[in-house]
C-alpha cells in the first residue's frame, strides 16, 4: 500500500521535475550551518551526560591544541557560502527532487565518516604541524 502510494506520488512528480532555484552560496551556507549544528548538538549532550571533564579519553595533551573534524568542515562550508556571497557569485542552482536526496545523504555520509575525528594541531619546534 505504501510503495503504491510512494509509485503514485513519483509518477505525478518525477524525479527531474524543478521544485525550486536556489543560490549555490544557499547550499554550501545550508550543510555547514547543519552540519555545525548537529555536531553543536552532539557535543552539549556529552557534556550534559559526562560532565565537563568526566571522560578521561577527552583530555587533551599539554601544547595540543584540537577540533572537531565535523566543526572544521562545516566552517570551511559556511565560509564558502559567505566567499561567494562576498564576492557577488550568481549560480542559481535548480533543485530537484533527486538533487535534494543526493545533497542530504551526501550530507549525512559525510558526517558520518567525520564523526568521532579530530584534527590535532602540536607546536613543532620550528614549524606547526597538523597531525591526523
Amino acid at each position: 500500500m505504501v510503495s503504491a502510494a510512494a509509485g503514485g506520488a513519483m509518477l505525478r512528480h518525477p524525479l527531474n521535475a524543478a521544485v525550486g532555484t536556489v543560490e549555490l552560496s544557499d547550499i554550501f551556507l545550508g550543510l555547514g550551518v547543519a552540519i555545525l549544528g548537529v555536531g553543536l548538538v552532539q557535543d552539549l549532550g556529552i557534556l550534559a551526560l559526562k560532565g565537563r571533564f568526566g571522560c578521561e579519553s577527552c583530555r587533551v595533551p599539554t601544547g595540543h591544541w584540537v577540533v572537531c573534524a565535523e566543526s572544521v568542515v562545516g566552517v570551511a562550508l559556511v565560509a564558502l557560502g559567505l566567499l561567494h556571497l562576498v564576492l557577488g557569485v550568481v549560480r542559481p542552482v535548480t533543485l530537484t527532487p533527486g538533487m535534494i536526496a543526493l545533497l542530504s545523504g551526501g550530507a549525512l555520509v559525510a558526517y558520518s565518516l567525520l564523526r568521532g575525528r579530530v584534527v590535532t594541531v602540536r607546536r613543532e619546534e620550528d614549524h606547526r604541524n597538523v597531525v591526523y
